[in-house]
């Protein structure tokens, strides 16, 4: 009956083993922190979580992936299908990776590398670096304990750390949800949620991933220093209300309907966490579930109030404004130094934009929309003056149609604010990365 609090016991016993890491990288006086383990284990959000606890320890730290350092076009390797080999360490260009490595612990200046997959290659002149003798870099990513990967620096300065959900349960003798099964239930509905994945695909592609943990992952797990557990014993019944959905698509004559329905199987006997507000926007979880709404965040980091456009039109009675009534709520919404508007309503755009200095478009995949729109049934909102208890058709076809019948009319309007930034987000990754740069931006003015 206490699941909140369930969920912040987990929570926190996270962030004490975090913070206990924390003080053994401090007494160790590490330079070098390498964070490696499988697919879906959580690395990214335990490595910022990390930075954030070094920082509690008078540590700075800079987060390094190992994927700005990709070879380039013309030195890409290939696998036994003549597809370039991007899990291999041979992918990576170790030479230069060492090279910048030891000259930022020796305190020269660097110029590091961003690899834009859209050309492809690397970039410079973005990230030139320079670190003071205090600062511990921290690296993350699938061969982050190779020897290769940092070979020549002294390994009195690494600190390695191995993190995976260590998840085997056993339902009764005969039913068991393994460790396995557990990274790819978060897989799949980080798939899906981030990417526009179907469920189908992951698990298509799962052996695979497989295969090149086996290779390039497992056989160095004996490396580490110490081992994060990244299970949260609360995941499962969280996990259930996404993946249900997109694991029964799956039609029985595909290929993937055979594990479909195993997985369907263990998930019937965990009740769902339909409410995951509770969830914090740091918890492992939120990798792969996704965070809280854009604009709620936005107006946590940068401390500017949000105004949601749907508050502005409805009434708590389920009725809604005239147009003169919300036109002087919008004045009023926009009377501070400083404010976020949140919403469409296209009657309204060509005046707000004007009134604007930045524009955030979510150009989001309509798949994502319409799940988005089902998710949330029967939750408390604080964007809607009202709970909603049932699906209305009428706005999910408004919302199902908007690709053909209004974006149009709204990239028409972004063209006329030549003087606003505009910034575009085409998926829940890029919108999440944007707004941890954000929050990091803003902890260290």
């Amino acid at each position: 009956d206490n699941i909140d609090d369930i969920i912040l016991m987990q929570e926190a016993l996270h962030e004490k083993k975090i913070s206990d890491i924390s003080d053994m990288i401090c007494e160790r006086k590490a330079r070098l922190v390498l964070i490696c383990g499988p697919s879906s284990s959580g690395k990214t959000t335990f490595a910022k979580r990390l930075c954030i606890q070094l920082g509690v320890n008078g540590k700075k730290t800079l987060y390094m992936g190992t994927d700005d350092y990709y070879k380039e076009l013309s030195e890409r390797v290939y696998d036994e299908n003549g597809k370039p080999d991007l899990e291999s360490i041979k992918a990576i260009d170790t030479k230069l990776f060492v090279e910048h490595i030891n000259a930022l612990l020796e305190g020269k200046e660097v110029d590091l590398p961003h690899y834009d997959f859209s050309i492809p290659g690397k970039v410079y002149g973005k990230r030139i670096t320079k670190l003071d003798k205090d600062t511990i870099i921290v690296i993350e990513g699938i061969h982050a304990m190779n020897a290769l990967l940092t070979e020549g620096i002294d390994d009195a300065m690494k600190f390695k750390i191995y993190i995976s959900p260590f998840t085997p349960i056993s339902i009764d003798h005969h039913n068991r949800v393994s460790t396995t099964d557990a990274r790819m239930l978060r897989r799949i509905v980080r798939d899906y949620k981030f990417r526009s994945s179907e469920a189908q695909r992951t698990i298509d592609m799962w052996p695979d991933v497989r295969k090149s943990e086996d290779v390039n992952i497992f056989p160095y797990n004996s490396e580490a220093d110490v081992f994060f557990n990244s299970n949260c014993i609360y995941e499962l019944a969280v996990l259930k209300k996404y993946a249900e959905p997109l694991l029964k698509r799956i039609k029985r004559d595909e290929p993937e309907y055979a594990e479909a329905r195993r997985m369907l199987n263990f998930l019937k006997y965990f009740d769902s966490i339909y409410d995951d507000s509770m969830i914090p926007n740091n918890s492992i979880m939120r990798e792969f579930i996704g965070k809280s709404v854009f604009s709620r965040r936005l107006s946590r980091i940068t401390g500017i109030p949000v105004c949601h456009m749907d508050v502005l039109y409805h009434n708590p009675d389920v009725t809604h404004v005239d147009n003169d009534e919300m036109d002087r709520r919008i004045s009023k919404a926009m009377e501070p130094e400083s404010w976020i508007l949140d919403g469409n309503y296209a009657r309204t755009i060509s005046w707000r934009l004007k009134e604007a200095d930045t524009v955030y478009y979510l150009d989001l995949p309509i798949e994502v929309c319409l799940q988005s729109i089902q998710d949330r049934i029967g939750k408390p909102r604080d964007d809607l003056p009202w709970l909603e208890d049932s699906l209305d058709p009428e706005f999910y076809e408004y919302v199902k149609q908007f690709p053909q019948n209004q974006k149009l009319k709204v990239e028409a309007a972004l063209k006329q604010c030549d003087n606003r930034e505009i910034i575009r987000f085409t998926s829940r990754e890029e919108v999440n990365e944007y707004l941890d740069r954000l929050e990091n931006d803003y902890r260290n003015l």
